[in-house]
């Protein structure tokens, strides 16, 4: 390939001249050759005799006349010959589109047919997995049903490995189906098998803390533990959207049991049917800021003896979008240095005692009380309210029965 510069276009000025000196130089030849002609005489010019004035006009005429022809035949030439190669230029361009077309199909094609290709890899490996991770449920669910405590406890945390890694394959049914298992597991052991249910319990609530790299997140799942015995404490779960924790029917509770550093991010917590429940449920620094929160110990229409009794304390609880309903049969509910932003609050403690204290109401969380099935979002037959702050747009909370306040 030659690296000598380009020769730049030639002046206009010098094309009209070079043209001009052809034109003169084709005509002067053919009025040579015809006076030539005329005077059977290379020199016609010195000719003798010489030719007339009229002689030479026509010589002039016809010479330039057929100059003129000459050029319109030239001109007419090199116009057939650009057309021709503007056709074939053309016929090039579409043969190369379609050249390119015809390139770019095939391209498709096989990229087609390598995503095809990839998506039965992919379905291959999936149905491996699969068929390997079923294999794994057979042999945990036989582990589960040994008769020695250790092979229960790693029948446990297999299941729950198991489950973490359904969902790490997108299926989530599947991780659904382990955790039910687990939850049922728990349900059936035997209640002196406390290391089966503690395990269990332990297990179930560490993935309801969040991801780390040995376990992951369940708290968009449904969880249900069935009695479970005493009430067991829970600390420091999230429940988002999708997730729900359920346990119901705790058979006793004469200790204190903590729920503490809650957030309901649109999950659901129910605590329902305690059968007995003579301690302390205490529920502190939690956050709801959407989905549900029910507590239900007992019915309000069985009475519970004084001594019997229990009650409720919420600490330093943010009610911001969720729905926090307490039902109890006597039992006494507190809140305590809580803020109720938003969200919707209900409380029937039947004639147990009800006590707000040092709590700021910054949004009317009482709206809904008629929906909830009654026109008093408290209801109680003794209510106290302590150093309390409502915003003008809240309504206030009235102290009735004037009985003293519960105990703090």
């Amino acid at each position: 390939m030659s690296n000598a510069a380009p020769r730049p276009p030639m002046k206009l000025s010098r094309v009209f001249l070079l043209g001009f000196l052809a034109s003169v130089g084709t005509v002067g030849a053919l009025i040579w050759a015809f006076a030539a002609y005329e005077a059977k005489d290379l020199i016609p010019f010195f000719h003798s005799p010489r030719m007339s004035q009229e002689t030479w006009f026509e010589i002039i005429r016809n010479a330039v006349t057929t100059g003129a022809a000459l050029g319109v035949g030239v001109t007419l030439f090199f116009s057939y010959r650009r057309q021709q190669t503007a056709e074939e230029t053309q016929r090039i361009g579409a043969e190369a589109h379609l050249t390119a077309s015809k390139a770019q199909e095939t391209a498709a094609k096989a990229l087609e047919l390598a995503n095809k290709q990839h998506g039965l890899d992919q379905d291959r490996r999936r149905d491996s997995v699969t068929a390997e991770l079923r294999s794994r449920y057979v042999k945990t669910a036989e582990q589960l049903g040994s008769d020695h405590l250790a092979i229960k406890l790693a029948g446990i945390y297999s299941l729950a490995a198991l489950a973490d890694d359904w969902a790490e394959i997108g299926n989530h049914d599947e991780r659904q189906v382990c955790i039910d298992l687990l939850a049922a597991y728990f349900r059936s052991a035997h209640p002196l098998q406390s290391d089966v249910r503690t395990t269990t319990l332990d297990v179930l609530m560490a993935r309801l803390q969040g991801d780390t790299p040995e376990k992951k997140y369940w708290g968009r799942s449904s969880i249900t533990l069935t009695n479970p015995g005493e009430m067991p404490s829970i600390k420091g779960i999230t429940l988002r959207e999708g997730g729900q924790l359920t346990i119901s029917q705790a058979s006793k509770g004469s200790r204190f049991v903590a729920i503490s550093r809650v957030v309901l991010d649109g999950g659901s917590l129910s605590l329902e049917n305690f059968l007995s429940f003579k301690g302390t449920l205490h529920v502190g620094d939690a956050t709801l800021s959407s989905g549900k929160m029910r507590l239900s110990l007992g019915s309000p229409a069985i009475q519970v003896q004084p001594e019997e009794r229990g009650s409720i304390v919420f600490r330093r609880v943010t009610l911001d979008g969720s729905d926090l309903t307490i039902v109890t049969n006597g039992h006494a509910v507190k809140f305590i240095e809580c803020v109720f932003n938003s969200g919707n609050l209900f409380v029937s403690a039947g004639d147990g005692p009800v006590l707000f204290r040092e709590c700021r109401f910054e949004g009317n969380v009482f709206e809904r009380a008629d929906w909830m099935g009654s026109g008093r979002p408290v209801s109680t037959t003794v209510l106290a309210v302590e150093n309390c702050s409502f915003r003008p747009s809240v309504p206030i909370l009235e102290p009735h029965s004037g009985l003293a306040s519960p105990e703090s």
